[in-house]
């Protein structure tokens, strides 16, 4: 399915005149299939869904880092990136704890060791539910491996945690180092 989806996506972009894209990179993609060769950058923004504020953090004794995964596709990126300095961290901080919503699969031995530490929230549907969990956090975690792939993705993860004062760790992707 996602190659058919591809597929057509591409079929249906040769069509058009012109190309409209939220990232650099993607715009760069679409600028070579669009019949005029010109896609126009519309970067993410605001609009009436979004909130703007901080929040009080009702547990000051712990800090939250987020991390928040909407596909199933960025296990591997999560793990090999960000797991092992969460490690060290849970390990010398025990005071942190790490806020998982979404479709992260952790490996086994990482959720014993740290159960304590760690809260799984499984996906939401809802995307004023999944706020109300970002919220709540002190640091964000967007990771994502550096491929052309990831490089078209947008800054949405750390835009929705600005949004509410939250800092973001976010890894080097051509369009985060772009943004």
């Amino acid at each position: 399915e996602l190659r058919k989806g591809m597929a057509q996506f591409y079929a249906a972009a040769r069509l058009c005149r012109y190309g409209i894209a939220s990232t650099l990179p993607l715009c760069e993609k679409l600028e070579k299939i669009v019949k005029s060769g010109v896609c126009i950058l519309h970067r993410n923004g605001l609009d009436k869904n979004n909130q703007i504020k901080l929040t009080e953090k009702n547990d000051q004794s712990c800090i939250h880092i987020f991390y928040g995964s909407g596909t199933q596709a960025h296990n591997s990126d999560f793990i090999e990136q960000a797991l092992p300095s969460l490690i060290k961290i849970l390990s010398t901080y025990p005071q942190t704890r790490l806020v998982v919503v979404g479709y992260l699969k952790l490996p086994t031995e990482f959720i014993e060791r740290f159960s304590h530490q760690l809260k799984q929230v499984p996906p939401v549907k809802s995307i004023k539910a999944y706020w109300s969990l970002l919220q709540q956090a002190d640091i964000n975690l967007a990771v994502l491996h550096d491929d052309e792939i990831n490089a078209c993705k947008s800054e949405l993860k750390w835009f929705e945690a600005a949004c509410f004062g939250i800092p973001s760790v976010v890894s080097s992707t051509k369009n985060y180092r772009d943004v």
